[in-house]
């Protein structure tokens, strides 16, 4: 069996090799890190665009997104409202619902970051680092209430990592290995706040 993906995308061509020197081909689409490794992305944002812009609501750009055959990261996957919504967020087509709290919680110590506002300024999608919270791949704390927003402690360092973290996962199955090795998926550690201050 001959196994080969199209660059870093889902479309994966696997050649089966029969006693007899008959060869079998057959796609198949593998689940992918992020937007941008899809085949057809450029496409697929350009059709998000153009459904926007005429006015669509989200509900009714995920069902077209569906019907026309686009495909998400996830294999399998379909299209939803919030799905269309995050897309929408991450590429500043919308404005943003910010936390509605009081000002002692939106304060932020030195070197945190709202995750919409590091997800901007690494140009990593926000579901991306909000997955990352999740599994304790970043510094960050949760907000009380419905929303439960999350911000995130990086500096300088931290910012690199995370880059490096998130070009890792998308090229990863030319690694070999795991997608995520320790040393980029573990945070350094956070200086305390009086260190913090005198840094």
């Amino acid at each position: 069996m001959i196994v080969e993906i199209e660059g870093t995308s889902e479309i994966v061509q696997v050649t089966i090799r029969w006693h007899g020197g008959f060869d079998q081909r057959q796609q198949v689409i593998r689940s992918v890190a992020s937007y941008r490794q899809l085949k057809d992305f450029d496409a697929f944002r350009e059709r998000v665009n153009e459904l926007w812009r005429s006015g669509r609501s989200t509900t009714a750009i995920a069902k077209t997104l569906n019907a026309e055959g686009f495909r998400t990261p996830s294999a399998g996957g379909k299209y939803t409202r919030c799905t269309v919504r995050k897309l929408l967020d991450s590429w500043q087509l919308t404005e943003p619902k910010r936390a509605q709290i009081t000002a002692k919680l939106a304060t932020l110590e030195p070197d945190e970051w709202w995750l919409l506002d590091l997800s901007t300024h690494l140009a990593i999608d926000r579901t991306t680092l909000a997955r990352w919270c999740r599994r304790g791949w970043v510094h960050a704390r949760q907000l009380p209430g419905q929303r439960r927003w999350w911000i995130i402690w990086a500096d300088k360092d931290e910012c690199r990592r995370l880059k490096k973290l998130y070009e890792h996962g998308r090229g990863w199955p030319h690694h070999g290995g795991s997608p995520y090795p320790i040393e980029l998926k573990t945070p350094k550690e956070r200086p305390t706040r009086k260190e913090a201050k005198h840094k």
